[in-house]
């Protein structure tokens, strides 16, 4: 099976993607969560120690039980899929906090960056609480 590698910006992908899916899919934009928060790098952390808490963001989907993130692989980014339940185990989710895509855009314009706006997230990925960084997605 091919190795999917981070993109590395996990958390503008996910905004974008989720602000991207409202045009083409509102049903389904609707009814997924943005999701940010702590997780424990799993063997395979891709430059990550085994067991180190990093900050990430991903896609959540309760109707179907799955979550979404994007990576790379053979150089393109795509977007893939996983049993929610299962995805938890393997990658030790330690906290989490959910956003509709509304809430996560009003985030996104009031901190002028895509996140995380949580303070403890934040200092996972070296992001200053209240630092503008990147741009604006959806608006």
């Amino acid at each position: 099976m091919p190795t999917i590698f981070p993109t590395h910006r996990c958390f503008d992908d996910v905004l974008d993607h989720q602000a991207e899916l409202r045009t083409r899919d509102p049903k389904t934009a609707a009814r997924q969560l943005i999701v940010h928060g702590i997780l424990l790098a799993p063997e395979d952390g891709h430059g990550v120690h085994a067991g180190e808490p990093f900050a990430h963001a991903w896609v959540e989907d309760d109707d179907e039980r799955r979550i979404y993130e994007a990576g790379i692989l053979n150089g393109e980014k795509v977007w893939w899929s996983a049993d929610r339940d299962e995805w938890y185990r393997k990658m030790h989710v330690q906290a989490a906090t959910r956003y509709t895509l509304h809430a996560a855009l009003i985030l996104n314009w009031q901190h002028g960056h895509y996140g995380p706006w949580v303070r403890a997230y934040a200092a996972l990925c070296g992001r200053q609480q209240g630092r503008a960084q990147g741009s604006r997605a959806g608006l």
